[in-house]
């Protein structure tokens, strides 16, 4: 027998019906597997669950809506505290639906059952809190092991108590050298046994429409989690549960769309670069800070947008082009220990300029610096590197001459996106993006959440920057272009 154990509070959000019709699935897809199931909800005083069937136990406790995952594990541990552990238990987010019977999972030897995830984006936080397995009569191994993980997030991650602060925590308990490369894994840490299980299977999140034309029954466990992502569960569950004829033919015309569209999911990326960037931030402020402005050299809040991209592409070369005073080039070389190729035709600054930042820029070993026309230069380099994934910034040729060539070394499925510099500008109140038109744009570097969060990282003092503020203003940064 297992306990399925969620928790939701009702935080006042528009769509707080369409959480209610997700709990309700949730709670019924676990019946549909597990017939004699214990239903359980741990939530607050105030919300309202009258909804829910009878038969699912609420339990309410004390819970600060401003660091809502910090709250969810006290209630957790809370949780835990005051259960026998007679039977099974599992705790879970509710956007998710039971896809096959759990049973047979807890004939496996072990105390405490995690999922983890080798998606590029979360390889700094691969446990997924949303699913944790205790098996039953483990109850002084399970509470040790969430009340050590809540110690660390009280003292180590308090700054991420409303997202992500559980996730680092759990990734610092288990030991990021514990996690396999695929399958399963049995570790052993303070007596408790943790059994690794595969996000693949016991946690998988469809990420499309396409993802769920068929029925997914190597999945165990649908976690559909992150935006846009919860219709999906409606039809799954509409689908594959309920046998509706018409959801099948909504979710193919929705499929339909999708291939004859063709497009990026912008807002897949836009928000898997969000995260990339909470990720990538200590970093740069460790390695490039402080760092003086040079005349004509891009901002830092930009080279922090391609640093970060750069990683979340897992990128293993770096090719720009249009490197006067190389401030840019300085960045890369700082961030990254890997091949940087810095490309200038001379023409604009002279050769002269180009052998000065050369010299000052000498000590940087991962630097090849090439004094030619990166319209050809850039193919080359390219087709040199066929199995080498590519991050590319254009500084040179502008415009619709960046974007021209972008596109020459889009052909190339090993660049995963292209940076060009000065595609977005300001006159008077209204915006202009130069690259609007390209289906594969995904960011602009002045957009307002970006540029308010992590313009701070220039000194706004530096009088060389002031001048050069002045002399451009209006011109607020660069585009990124996304290869998929």
């Amino acid at each position: 027998m297992i306990s399925f154990v969620i928790f939701y509070v009702d935080e006042g959000l528009k769509k707080a019906e369409d959480h209610k019709v997700m709990i309700e699935q949730f709670f019924k897809s676990a019946s549909v597997h597990h017939p004699d199931c214990k239903k359980v909800v741990l939530s607050d005083f105030d919300t309202d669950l009258s909804f829910l069937d009878k038969d699912v136990e609420v339990n309410r406790y004390k819970v600060d809506k401003s660091k809502i995952m910090f709250s969810r594990m006290t209630t957790q541990i809370a949780y835990l505290e005051s259960h026998d552990f007679s039977i099974n238990i599992i705790l879970l987010d509710y956007d998710i639906l039971i896809n096959a019977n759990l049973e047979p999972l807890f004939q496996k030897k072990f105390d405490i059952g995690l999922t983890y995830r080798k998606d590029l984006v979360f390889r700094k936080m691969p446990i997924n809190g949303g699913i944790i397995f205790l098996k039953k009569n483990s109850k002084s191994k399970g509470i040790w092991f969430l009340e050590k993980v809540y110690s660390v997030y009280r003292s180590k991650y308090y700054s991420k108590k409303d997202w992500y602060g559980d996730q680092y925590s759990l990734i610092y308990v288990v030991g990021n050298s514990n996690i396999p490369k695929q399958g399963t894994k049995i570790i052993k840490k303070n007596n408790a046994s943790f059994l690794l299980l595969p996000c693949k299977t016991y946690n998988f999140s469809p990420t499309s429409y396409s993802s769920i034309k068929n029925e997914l029954k190597d999945k165990k466990i649908l976690h559909f989690k992150g935006p846009g992502r919860k219709e999906l569960m409606n039809l799954y569950w509409n689908i594959y549960f309920n046998k509706s004829i018409l959801s099948r033919l909504i979710l193919l015309r929705y499929i339909f769309r999708e291939n004859i569209s063709k497009k990026i999911d912008k807002q897949k990326i836009i928000d898997e670069f969000k995260e990339q960037c909470e990720l990538s931030i200590k970093k740069f402020e460790n390695k490039i800070l402080p760092l003086g402005y040079i005349e004509n050299g891009i901002f830092l809040w930009e080279g922090f947008a391609f640093c970060a991209m750069a990683e979340l592409f897992d990128v293993d070369i770096i090719i720009e082009s249009g490197i006067a005073g190389g401030r840019s080039t300085e960045i890369w070389a700082r961030y990254f220990n890997k091949p940087i190729f810095a490309i200038d035709d001379g023409k604009v600054y002279g050769v002269e300029k180009f052998n000065e930042t050369k010299k000052r820029l000498s000590k940087y070993k991962n630097i090849k610096f090439i004094l030619s026309d990166s319209n050809k230069e850039f193919l080359k380099l390219i087709k040199k590197y066929p199995k080498r994934k590519i991050g590319i910034f254009i500084d040179g040729p502008k415009r619709m001459g960046a974007q021209k060539l972008a596109k020459k070394c889009f052909k190339y499925k090993n660049v995963k996106f292209v940076s060009i510099h000065d595609e977005c500008w300001k006159h008077v109140k209204k915006r202009y993006h130069l690259m609007d038109k390209w289906n594969k744009t995904v960011f602009y570097t002045d957009a307002d959440w970006f540029i308010n969060k992590y313009d701070y990282l220039e000194n706004k003092n530096d009088p060389i920057l002031k001048r050069q503020l002045k002399k451009h203003e209006g011109e607020e940064g660069g585009g990124f272009a996304v290869n998929v």
